[in-house]
């Protein structure tokens, strides 16, 4: 009976609490703090405006939801044009999540032809990690028999059509066992921004780990871009990585237990339960450069908040040009390892999208005059019905090369009998595939584009759309062996496009970063931006670049030179004796050479040689922010790169990683010297004084035919001379011969 009459308050209590409880967790809940997101269809990968063509168009876009984030909401604001002819009962655009259709687009008749924006509200329930948006047109031109592939059916939605989200942050357990989230999430298409903290004396020891981890984080963000601003001794607003030894903590991990050998942990962030902090932990400097190397190489076995690394055997020097991102130059390689998936070798529809594959290749890759890079291509495809119509078009980084007839067989190979014609090659008997060769850059883009006709007899019901299906062979090869390393620096535009000729070695065995002994935030995250660009060109982290400050010259011998701002450049380039550097390193001063015509030879005497002197220099103090970027030949090591960053501020540093970033301004750089103002590009080949160098090696052959080129006046001076030897010689012969035939027929009685 007590019982009974206890447990009827209990009861009422716990139906009174509950409801306060919930509301209390869900006024929690929604004090999270909300970031609005905006992705434009451009971001998500759309290039061009989105095209859809004939009844049954079709074009998709990706993304994906951090798993640290709650989506609350999402719309798309699309920006779309019509066709006049498209009737608005019959017609309209679906709009589907993940197969999941949401809303349609109407096409109205008052709106046909001018751009029209609508906005839908997607359901968050369907959202995942990676969605799919897709968008399929329904069209019709007539109420009955019309023609689903005519030429009035179509639909355009603008690449400027916006992804909107709203999000909040959620906490994640801290474990290694989800690395690299939440400190890089492949899902997020931003940039990667993750900051690194130091102590107030962070050694050049420890700046090498930093860097090679940055090179690792680079290699992960991938297209994305990554940058790493530099805290010393403070506390990032959520993710951050911090490096530590037991006698140099920074202030928030005072209380953290000492390390007794390299050490990988994740923490909650001191300040923000929804944040972490990745630890760098050693008993000395050398424990952090162990620890990144097991981080970078050996991620995969880790799990828990903390990781000790007992033991780690340093993998053998990596070979020049082995870099994973680089086409491989020792064998023929197959189109299907420069994909990550074979599906992306195989499209669907008449009028599919084009198949990409990326080529990485060096910049001083020698193809001067060669015939063309081999390439081994085989494909199939359903078996058109009209084959006059239906073809495959080669292109090379946007640019045509050729187009082929498919067949109704449904399969083709071009290793035989087919070839791009190139100039002095016309006429040539080959039977193989020839990519030009002059097309070719550090980054190129094979585009292979099917296209299939359809049959059309007339009358209702007649039109015979069959559903296509084309695919590269993931055996095709191409072939870019026997090719040899050749060519002139300085060149900035290398540097910028895939950070030649530092990435000649994969793991930066033979670079070596200068920087001031006592570095500020912007000049260390300098360094570690672009040790991320180093290993997002080569594919492998920086596990031997070395960091040492200016003073350091014993170790320049046999090294390529990176230098990070005008406090480490400029004692360096007084110690060389290069005056128009050391003082452009003040980004005062531009020298003019007095010849800057800079042949290898002076064979006759025209005074071509390079004058070092200085014709004219202007000096001058700018009023605002100015950086520039310096490269010239190693004066401690010949055929050795020098490339200087600096600026007349150090905290105007970032200016050149954003110029860096740019790929119109980094168009805009070549030769020797770049001047960034304003978020422009000055390049200038004859402020730098001095010559131009040749790296790598090509045969004595080709050396010759090479020095012709670039002087074409004196090979015709030579070869009139010549001419003129051999004629004055055949001459003298002649005449030698009548001399004697003439003292023979005197002697004849």
């Amino acid at each position: 009976m007590k019982t009974g009459r206890l447990l009827l308050p209990t009861i009422l209590f716990i139906c009174l609490c509950t409801p306060l409880a919930i509301a209390q967790s869900s006024e929690e809940y929604e004090e999270l703090p909300v970031e609005r997101r905006h992705y434009s269809f451009e971001e998500l990968g759309a290039s061009h405006p989105l095209t859809l063509s004939g009844a049954g168009g079709s074009m998709a876009l990706s993304f994906g939801v951090r798993g640290d984030e709650l989506v609350t909401s999402a719309r798309i604001r699309i920006t779309y044009t019509y066709s006049p002819s498209l009737l608005p009962g019959l017609s309209h655009i679906k709009v589907l999540l993940n197969d999941e259709v949401l809303a349609t687009l109407p096409m109205p008749q008052q709106e046909a032809g001018t751009p029209a924006t609508q906005e839908i509200a997607l359901d968050p329930r369907f959202l995942a990690d990676f969605n799919n948006l897709r968008f399929e047109m329904v069209g019709h031109y007539k109420e009955e028999c019309d023609d689903p592939l005519h030429s009035s059916l179509w639909a355009q939605i603008s690449n400027r059509s916006q992804l909107l989200l709203e999000v909040q942050q959620i906490q994640q357990l801290a474990d290694l066992a989800h690395f690299p989230e939440p400190f890089f999430d492949a899902r997020d298409l931003q940039r990667l921004d993750l900051p690194f903290i130091f102590t107030t004396e962070a050694s050049h020891q420890t700046l090498a780990a930093a860097a090679e981890l940055a090179s690792w984080f680079g290699i992960e963000a991938a297209w994305r871009g990554a940058r790493f601003p530099t805290l010393i001794n403070a506390l990032p607003k959520r993710y951050g990585v911090v490096f530590a030894t037991n006698e140099q903590l920074p202030d928030f991990l005072s209380k953290h237990p000492p390390a007794s050998a390299p050490t990988i942990a994740v923490i909650n962030h001191p300040q923000n339960p929804r944040g972490k902090l990745l630890l760098i932990l050693g008993r000395h400097e050398a424990d952090l450069r162990t620890a990144v190397h097991a981080l970078v190489l050996g991620q995969a076995v880790f799990s828990g908040t903390a990781v000790e690394v007992s033991d780690f055997t340093p993998l053998t020097k990596r070979q020049p040009y082995d870099a994973p991102s680089w086409v491989r130059l020792d064998r023929p390689m197959k189109l299907g390892e420069l994909v990550e998936n074979r599906n992306q070798l195989q499209v669907s529809g008449h009028q599919p999208g084009a198949i990409h594959i990326d080529l990485r290749i060096p910049d001083d890759l020698f193809t001067w005059r060669s015939k063309g890079i081999p390439l081994n291509l085989k494909y199939r495809y359903s078996a058109p019905r009209v084959e006059d119509e239906s073809r495959l078009t080669v292109k090379l980084n946007d640019q045509f090369l050729t187009a082929f007839n498919l067949k109704k067989e449904g399969w083709g190979s071009i290793g035989k009998g087919g070839a791009i014609p190139l100039l002095g090659e016309l006429f040539d008997d080959t039977n193989e595939l020839l990519l030009p060769s002059f097309g070719m850059r550090s980054r190129n883009q094979l585009q292979f584009q099917f296209a299939f006709g359809y049959h059309q007899s007339g009358g209702c019901g007649n039109h015979e759309i069959d559903n296509m299906h084309a695919a590269i062979d993931d055996d095709s090869q191409i072939d870019f062996t026997g090719y040899p390393h050749y060519a002139a620096l300085p060149n900035l535009r290398f540097f910028a496009n895939s950070g030649y000729p530092f990435t000649r070695l994969a793991d930066q065995s033979e670079t070596i970063a200068i920087i001031a002994s006592q570095p500020t935030p912007e000049e260390i995250t300098t360094l570690l931006t672009l040790a991320g660009r180093l290993g997002e060109s080569t594919g492998y982290p920086a596990t031997r670049l070395s960091v040492a400050p200016p003073a350091a010259t014993g170790e320049l011998q046999d090294k390529e030179i990176l230098i990070i701002g005008s406090r480490a450049a400029r004692p360096l380039m007084e110690q060389w004796g290069i005056n128009p550097t050391a003082e452009l390193g003040k980004l005062g001063t531009i020298s003019t050479a007095t010849l800057t015509v800079t042949p290898q030879y002076d064979w006759f005497g025209f005074e071509t040689t390079p004058e070092p002197a200085p014709a004219a220099r202007i000096t001058a103090r700018p009023g605002g922010p100015l950086a520039a970027m310096v490269a010239f030949e190693s004066p401690v090591t010949a055929n050795r790169s020098v490339v200087a960053l600096m600026s007349n501020t150090p905290d105007n540093l970032p200016k050149l990683l954003a110029v860096l970033e740019d790929p119109e301004a980094v168009s805009a750089m070549h030769g020797s010297v770049a001047f960034i103002r304003g978020g422009k590009v000055a390049s200038s080949d004859t402020t730098l004084v001095g010559q131009t160098y040749f790296v790598g090696e090509i045969s004595h052959w080709s050396q010759i035919k090479f020095f012709f080129s670039r002087h074409p006046l004196l090979l015709i001076f030579l070869t009139v001379a010549a001419t003129l030897v051999v004629a004055f010689a055949l001459w003298r012969a002649l005449k030698n011969v009548a001399r004697r035939r003439m003292e023979v027929g005197e002697k004849t009685p």
